[in-house]
């Protein structure tokens, strides 16, 4: 029985993988630079600008590169909870959750299918893969998270 995902069935169907892992490693502490990721720019990462856009992140900017990402991730997705928290009505709680649900989920299987700890899906990073209809549906929930926390609590005393 020859299974596809399987590296020992298969070695060229896991070869994305390994490339994105040995351009994470490749990339050390500081990285090597804006385009300069010899892994990347020669090819060996085919959906670099999209799906694996975090291990592209990771061989130029190195591992203080992947944290800054993954903390500005953390930060928004804090944010969305907080703003989750301090909403007046059931509505806004559950818009600014769901928003950092899925954020959280689209950044969290990205960086495990770049780092093989989860099968590849597709899976944009949010707000670096490219992509437009990703970008909009991103920018449109972070407004709709934005209006939840504009919002505010009628007193009983107002009519």
């Amino acid at each position: 029985m020859k299974l596809a995902f399987n590296p020992e069935f298969d070695p060229d169907a896991y070869r994305q993988i390994q490339n994105s892992i040995h351009a994470i490693g490749s990339g050390i502490l500081t990285g090597k630079g804006l385009y300069g990721g010899p892994v990347n720019q020669a090819g060996y990462i085919y959906a670099s600008y999209n799906d694996f856009v975090f291990s592209v992140i990771g061989e130029e900017f190195g591992f203080a590169g992947c944290m800054s990402v993954i903390l500005v991730m953390f930060f928004i997705v804090t944010k969305c909870i907080l703003i989750a928290w301090k909403s007046p009505d059931l509505c806004g709680k559950l818009i600014a959750s769901g928003a950092a649900c899925m954020l959280f989920f689209q950044a969290f299987v990205n960086v495990g299918v770049a780092t093989d700890i989860m099968p590849n899906t597709g899976m944009p990073f949010p707000f670096v893969s490219y992509g437009g209809s990703s970008m909009w549906v991103n920018m449109t929930i972070v407004g709709l998270v934005l209006n939840v926390k504009m919002s505010k609590s009628k007193s009983i005393f107002e009519g």
